[in-house]
């Protein structure tokens, strides 16, 4: 677990500085507070499974319907996945 955390932070750390190297003050805040999503979604997939998830229009037709603790790895991989797509946007967009 701490292994991937130091990931996560080298990877955000490295996003936050090309905004703040080539991206106007809008761009750099609005890529702040991704990855502070994105972080939430991976350190804290069990807080968006209780509260988040079930908000959702079809999550009655989920297969994990009543029971959506099966799906916070799933969304810390779309956290990882979306930090990913992120700093690829920031470095080749």
């Amino acid at each position: 677990m701490m292994t991937s955390s130091i990931v996560f932070a080298g990877i955000s750390i490295l996003i936050v500085a090309r905004l703040l190297a080539v991206r106007d003050i809008e761009a750099v805040i609005a890529g702040c507070v991704s990855v502070v999503v994105l972080g939430s979604m991976v350190w804290f997939s069990d807080i968006w499974t209780d509260y988040v998830l079930p908000f959702g229009f079809w999550e009655s037709k989920a297969s994990d319907h009543g029971n959506p603790r099966q799906s916070g790895p799933a969304i810390a991989m779309i956290g990882w996945a979306l930090l990913l797509v992120l700093g690829y946007i920031t470095y080749f967009g």
